[in-house]
């Protein structure tokens, strides 16, 4: 995927084999012993809801201005935080 070329990045993901953390990554059980218990937190966000609120109060933009990470992964990351902190309090 990430050697895919895009309107963005004619040539792919400009960070692959470059930037720690970034593609390629590891298979899942290369990074994690699933020997071990595992916990997933997956957290839902409403990108509906999220983009009928924005193009209320941006009629003009664009559909790719619209759906852009930067207005809404700052809130999904907030709730996700909050569900992983609940989870911990409970399950020490």
């Amino acid at each position: 995927m990430c050697l895919c070329r895009s309107n963005s990045f004619r040539k792919g993901c400009p960070n692959y084999g470059k930037k720690p953390g970034g593609p390629p990554r590891n298979l899942f059980d290369e990074d994690y012993d699933l020997s071990e218990p595992l916990y997933l937190i997956a957290t839902d966000f409403d990108l509906t809801d999220h983009v009928k609120r924005i193009r209320r109060a941006h009629p003009s933009w664009t559909e790719k201005a619209i759906y852009n990470p930067r207005y809404w992964q700052a809130t999904a990351r907030k709730k996700h935080n909050e569900e992983v902190l609940e989870f911990l309090t409970r399950f020490p």
